[in-house]
């Protein structure tokens, strides 16, 4: 019985110590898809938006994915904290 419990204690940790893997693919992709965006808006769809415009759109939709990014990393870091924090202090 006590080996079972030290398994699941030591999956648990495991869980929770991850890689980043998954957040770096999806913030490159993210990213890629960020600039494919702006290179179909700024080749078909900006014509009929002044300049000011298009800085708009440019910069919002960076804050967008900026945010998504971060969100993702600020999500994944809380779930890292306690093994790191175990671990280091």
């Amino acid at each position: 019985m006590l080996n079972s419990q030290n398994e699941v204690q030591n999956w648990n940790e495991a869980k929770r110590h991850s890689s980043p893997f998954l957040p770096i693919v999806v913030s490159i992709l993210v990213t890629l898809v960020w600039l494919v965006f702006i290179l179909f808006y700024a080749l078909f769809w900006s014509r009929g938006y002044g300049l000011f415009q298009n800085f708009v759109v440019f910069f919002a939709t960076l804050f967008i994915m900026a945010l998504a990014i971060g969100l993702m990393w600020l999500i994944w870091g809380r779930n890292q904290w306690h093994w790191w924090s175990k671990q280091n202090w």
